[in-house]
């Protein structure tokens, strides 16, 4: 078996989806958060105080953490799937978590329906509903969240890497 990485453009657009900060904030989950949206490092979770040097350890730091959602991904999904594909189930991965077999991305009905060789159409409304955070306790679809998924849709749907923001 052929294990897939991302390609080239599908870590450029992670980047382009995550916005590079060299010292830690919380995302709108509230979960400690550095570089380009990597929630651990170290072996730890992101701490309060933690830094980065610069855009080159950040970028380390991808590359290291990307290799779990890489391979959750190649152990989720069975069915055969083109790397804009592949890489699109990263973003989503990436974003959402590799769960387990009950959550998280390994879980989630996009994987059991990409794996059942479903339509594009029954798949997406699967994709797009991973839109919501817990803010305070209450689950709230996020604006950067819908955005997301229909990039990461656009990706998976149709090979686009250069999906544009909607301006309505």
């Amino acid at each position: 078996m052929i294990t897939m990485k991302m390609t080239p453009a599908g870590i450029a657009k992670l980047c382009g989806l995550e916005k590079l900060e060299l010292k830690a904030y919380q995302d709108s989950a509230g979960v400690w958060t550095i570089g380009y949206g990597c929630t651990y490092m170290d072996g730890r979770p992101v701490r309060k105080n933690d830094l980065l040097h610069d855009e080159t350890v950040a970028r380390y730091l991808l590359m290291q953490t990307l290799r779990h959602y890489e391979n959750g991904v190649d152990k989720a999904v069975t069915a055969d799937i083109t790397n804009p594909q592949f890489d699109a189930c990263v973003l989503l991965c990436y974003n959402i978590g590799v769960g387990d077999a009950h959550s998280g991305f390994t879980g989630s009905s996009v994987v059991r329906l990409i794996n059942e060789e479903a339509d594009m159409d029954d798949i997406e409304p699967h994709w797009l509903v991973w839109n919501k955070v817990h803010v305070n306790g209450v689950e709230e679809i996020n604006k950067g969240l819908v955005y997301r998924r229909a990039s990461e849709w656009a990706l998976f749907s149709n090979g686009n890497y250069h999906y544009v923001k909607p301006t309505s």
